[in-house]
């Protein structure tokens, strides 16, 4: 099952994601091929750009998308490999933005 998320960058021009718990089960594919692939864009509904990727079998990783703009807003697709479900916690890891006074 694919899920889509987004994500605007406020104070920044990166991008940190942690996947936890990534669980994947089932597949119509060859054996040992249940796993995610996770996609990430940027731009319109109408004119996508592709970010990079990442994939795997499961567990925890990070992984940062980096080379962005203040304000832009990123667009994550999970999805499940051969029709693969899978479970997980995504958290966007964001700045602290600190200020003298």
């Amino acid at each position: 099952k694919s899920r889509w998320y987004k994500h605007t960058l406020t104070c920044d021009t990166f991008a940190r994601f942690s996947f936890t718990n990534m669980n994947c089960i089932g597949g119509s594919g060859a054996a040992g091929s249940s796993g995610y692939h996770i996609s990430y864009f940027s731009g319109t509904c109408a004119s996508l750009g592709y970010l990079g990727c990442s994939s795997g079998t499961g567990g925890t990783f990070n992984t940062t998308v980096s080379g962005l703009s203040i304000g832009q807003t990123i667009y994550i697709l999970v999805n499940g490999n051969y029709g693969s479900n899978c479970s997980y916690e995504l958290r966007v890891d964001t700045p602290v933005v600190t200020k003298n006074v």
